[in-house]
């Protein structure tokens, strides 16, 4: 580490003389070395030390070596730059992480609200539309009154499971959505429900909804709600866009 620290500290001295001055610099430490070392070697060898060939070992080592310094400091003097504008990325992608974050809570507790909102008046439209279908406070002489609060009723029960299943965003977001809930139910039952509440959307677009319903027996496997969802989203799409023929 304290290798590592000081060689970061002539870096940075070095920095400050920009890359010609740099390789300068680091061209003379490098015959600095190499002439003592030269010197010492000859003196081993038991041989004289030529002043000429002081001179041309000096020549030969700027010659070598400074092309090569003044390439390794703009090399790294690239990676210097790369690595501040990976630091700003870095440091970017965690405010947008915090701020994601942020907007998640927001959402959750906005979506939390809106729910509790929307339960109080949906619980009191499935009460009177239950009271009203099961007939409690009399009969009702018109079977289309009947039909009506049955549909209510129906509808009701549909979107409170779709408020519950928003209400559990960590399954959601995480596309997680089980079939933990399934059951075995008549197909019938979800197709006459789906088609009751897109019939009064076939009449504002002037399209008569038809429905030939399976027999009782006809049963799934499947999570009632999810199975309306989708009837509901491709019969309104077919309402919407009906062939010309059917408009």
């Amino acid at each position: 580490m304290r290798v590592r620290s000081a060689l970061d500290a002539l870096d940075a001295q070095l920095s400050r003389l920009g890359r010609v001055g740099s390789t300068a610099a680091l061209t003379a430490m490098a015959v600095s070395f190499a002439v003592p070392l030269h010197f010492l070697v000859r003196t081993l060898e038991g041989l004289p030390v030529q002043p000429l060939s002081i001179l041309n070992l000096s020549l030969e080592i700027v010659i070598v070596a400074a092309p090569m310094i003044f390439y390794a400091r703009d090399v790294i003097a690239q990676l210097k730059k790369s690595r501040a504008r990976l630091d700003e990325m870095s440091r970017r992608l965690a405010i947008s992480a915090e701020q994601a974050q942020h907007a998640k809570k927001a959402k959750s507790a906005f979506l939390a609200n809106m729910s509790h909102e929307l339960r109080t008046p949906l619980n009191a439209i499935m009460g009177f539309s239950e009271v009203m279908k099961e007939q409690h406070l009399g009969p009702v002489h018109n079977p289309r009154y009947l039909g009506y609060a049955a549909d209510i009723h129906s509808s009701g029960c549909h979107l409170l499971s779709i408020i519950n299943d928003i209400l559990d965003l960590s399954k959601i977001e995480a596309g997680k959505m089980s079939l933990e809930s399934a059951e075995e139910f008549p197909l019938r039952h979800s197709l006459g429900g789906s088609l009751a509440m897109v019939a009064e959307l076939g009449q504002k677009y002037g399209v008569r909804v038809v429905g030939e319903l399976p027999p009782e027996h006809v049963r799934v496997l499947a999570v009632d709600r999810m199975i309306r969802q989708i009837m509901i989203n491709l019969f309104g799409n077919a309402i919407n866009s009906p062939p010309p023929a059917a408009a």
